[in-house]
């Protein structure tokens, strides 16, 4: 099983909708919007939100110049540097082979991460630098440079810091993680994989999604046992992104979740406008992916169960998208 496989995920929690932010589409293989069930936007705002903070540096702009920018002690022009390298970070990334490799310059990521942690040390309270702050930490998630980036991460995501420098923190950690994968790097910091953890206990629903999310990114034997555990408990969105992250990692124990999701697919919604029924749909989208996935591991019993479960989805599903997954997991399962 590959890492691609997993591409045609969705993500969402409850904070899902978000009509601030904008559709932006973004550069890594369908990864930022397509996998677990985490805030949809989390990760999307890695790369779209910059946009909401000013001008969008020009297509000619230099890196070194908005380095400078960021340098210089004039408040306006330090962040027209900030929004414009990460405007550039992007949009070198979506050039692939054929960009510059920004992400993994050690000069921007020292600069962007020395402004961050400028801001953290203010300990301000005030919007607008809390937005900057949030802002600083979705931009991080456009770098490579793990030694310089992820301590800082680690630091935005401790629980005295503001919710949504914590969230953009998390969910930088675990865009890095997954390009990491794809260049079949390791994430070396069980610092980071302690302090996901601590997040995944967290009271606020959204940290705990998105750091049980971020967990599924980082293979190591830390994370796969604290995923065994919450997907055994928690509210739903946190025990489907731990089934899913497991799956990413080869394991089945997130059986009784898919079981779960799959026999409240199969009946129509009361409401199809109640609250909630977006985070239900690409739930079950999710797992009929890891279902088809994990096809050949599934034991003859377990196949039949999840093909009795799925076949109505498949023929009486109200979304046709669904519908087409669950006929995709089913022949999967018919040809294991």
């Amino acid at each position: 099983m590959s890492r691609d496989d997993f591409e045609t995920e969705r993500p969402l929690t409850a904070d899902d909708a978000d009509p601030a932010l904008p559709p932006v589409q973004p550069p890594s293989a369908g990864f930022i919007v397509q996998l677990f069930v985490v805030p949809a936007l989390i990760v999307l705002a890695v790369v779209g939100v910059w946009a909401l903070f000013g001008k969008i540096a020009s297509s000619d702009e230099d890196w070194r110049e908005l380095v400078e920018d960021i340098r210089n002690t004039n408040e306006h022009r330090r962040w027209r540097g900030a929004n414009g390298l990460a405007t550039l970070l992007v949009r070198d990334q979506q050039l692939g082979d054929d960009g510059q490799q920004l992400a993994s310059n050690p000069e921007i990521a020292r600069v962007l991460v020395g402004l961050f942690e400028e801001g953290l040390n203010r300990h301000s309270q005030r919007e607008d630098d809390l937005k900057q702050e949030a802002f600083l930490a979705r931009t991080l998630g456009l770098l490579d440079s793990q030694a310089t980036v992820l301590p800082a991460l680690e630091r935005g995501m401790k629980p005295e810091q503001d919710r949504e420098v914590r969230k953009n923190s998390i969910a930088s950690a675990a865009v890095i993680s997954f390009r990491a994968d794809e260049r079949h790097e390791a994430v070396n910091s069980p610092s980071l994989v302690e302090d996901l953890v601590a997040a995944s206990s967290d009271s606020d629903s959204l940290i705990r999604d998105t750091a049980t999310y971020a967990l599924g990114l980082v293979s190591t034997p830390a994370s796969r046992n604290r995923l065994a555990v919450l997907v055994t408990g928690g509210d739903i969105n946190t025990r489907v992104n731990a089934a899913v992250g497991l799956a990413r990692q080869n394991s089945t124990v997130g059986l009784p979740v898919f079981k779960e999701v799959l026999t409240g697919a199969a009946a129509p919604p009361a409401d199809p406008e109640a609250p909630g029924q977006v985070e239900s749909l690409l739930a079950v989208k999710n797992v009929l992916h890891a279902v088809r996935i994990l096809a050949g591991q599934w034991t003859p019993s377990q196949r039949g169960e999840l093909a009795a479960l799925i076949d109505p989805i498949s023929r009486n599903h109200a979304e046709p998208r669904i519908r087409t997954d669950a006929i995709d997991a089913l022949v999967a399962l018919r040809k294991s």
